[in-house]
């Protein structure tokens, strides 16, 4: 049975029936032209969310690098954070399970495989028609009077890598089923903010309403906006312990920042790091080149402690990178296979491919005039290309 809301006219109650969209297009239209309706401010009311439109049907490559899927909406909020969405009607099938598994798909090769740049190309020509073009729309989305576009997209690729994602189905009916996913999902990933919105329409004699209800805030309803860009790197370094190996973090940090790196933050799980990511005057906008985590140790895979390598764009995806850029790289991790001190392999990709080496606190303190001047040295040859 449909819900029914009621106008208020003069005193007299207007009933206003519950109208399904005719088409999913509807809906996905609606929400490219209007992104306000979803909600944002229900999302997180301290900062309620804006958003830039990207662009619709937005493609989603797979690791053969072929556009494999295709994204119903991207968005972008005013903390650089990329909101995919997905639209769906409450009356199709799909809006229970598959499109779950559909969004998954888009999340886990989205943040591998979308260069920032692709993206903003995409962004500049959705705004190329409407009044006050892509410059007065980021304006307009920072309440910025000259807003820095290439810092904005910088930020964007840093949580495209982090990944610092929202995840929103949007149907004109959110099936309990779903609903309760949702929930679950959102409460179970630290860095991927998982929510649902449910945009229910209502039609009277001359009148039409719409309703948005947010799905999934949870736990997660309390915590602050993120983003890409530090804060402080001295509130980081701070938070370290004492002695070693805050001094070697310091001193990586402060040559990469001279040689012209930037920094941002990147997110290991419970652990909260942080990379240096070199500007390229070829291919994309910035390259990381190294990571640090507080003291870990070498124990199991991955990134951790002193980290020095790239994988903001897999190595498999060739075709991100100029041959230029993949030569220099591939130079830099040449390095430090001859190193007498311990290292551990950073692995990416399927199969795996080696794209880094991990080094520990000791060694990398006693050897920082090494690490630190390779570490230069990629960021200087990356910004001459």
């Amino acid at each position: 049975m449909s819900e029914r809301i009621y106008r208020l006219d003069g005193g007299e109650p207007q009933p206003l029936e519950e109208t399904p969209f005719r088409r999913e297009a509807d809906i996905q239209w609606l929400i490219a032209a209007h992104p306000e309706v979803l909600a944002g401010e229900a999302m997180t009311p301290d900062a309620p969310r804006r958003w830039l439109l990207v662009g619709v049907e937005v493609p989603v490559p797979d690791s053969a690098g072929g556009a494999r899927w295709s994204l119903d909406i991207l968005l972008i909020d005013q903390d650089a954070r990329p909101t995919l969405v997905e639209v769906k009607r409450g009356s199709n099938p799909e809006v229970r399970r598959e499109v779950l598994g559909q969004m998954l798909d888009y999340v886990a090769h989205a943040e591998r495989y979308w260069p920032a740049e692709m993206l903003r190309e995409r962004c500049e020509a959705a705004h190329a028609d409407r009044e006050g073009g892509f410059e007065g729309a980021l304006a307009a989305l920072l309440n910025e009077e000259e807003p820095d576009a290439d810092k904005f997209w910088d930020n964007v690729d840093a949580n495209l890598r982090a990944p610092n994602l929202r995840l929103l189905f949007a149907a004109d009916g959110i099936p309990d089923e779903l609903a309760r996913v949702v929930e679950f999902l959102n409460a179970q990933m630290a860095t991927v903010e998982v929510l649902a919105v449910d945009l229910r329409r209502f039609e009277g004699e001359g009148a039409a309403t719409l309703v948005p209800r947010v799905i999934g805030r949870g736990d997660k309803a309390a915590r602050a906006p993120r983003s890409g860009a530090v804060k402080s790197r001295d509130e980081w370094l701070a938070a370290l312990p004492e002695g070693a190996f805050r001094e070697t973090a310091r001193t990586l940090l402060e040559r990469a920042v001279a040689a012209g790196a930037k920094v941002d933050r990147t997110d290991g799980g419970a652990r909260e790091g942080l990379r240096i990511r070199a500007p390229c005057a070829l291919g994309p906008s910035s390259v990381i080149v190294a990571w640090l985590y507080p003291p870990h140790g070498l124990t199991g895979d991955g990134l951790r402690d002193f980290s020095f390598g790239s994988t903001s764009y897999p190595r498999t995806l060739t075709r991100a990178f100029p041959a230029e850029v993949l030569a220099a790289l591939d130079d830099y991790l040449r390095e430090f296979e001859a190193d007498p001190f311990e290292k551990g392999n950073v692995t990416s990709g399927d199969p795996p491919r080696q794209i880094g080496w991990a080094v520990g606190p000791e060694d990398a303190a006693a050897n920082i005039d090494l690490l630190a001047a390779r570490v230069e040295a990629i960021i200087r040859r990356l910004a001459a290309l």
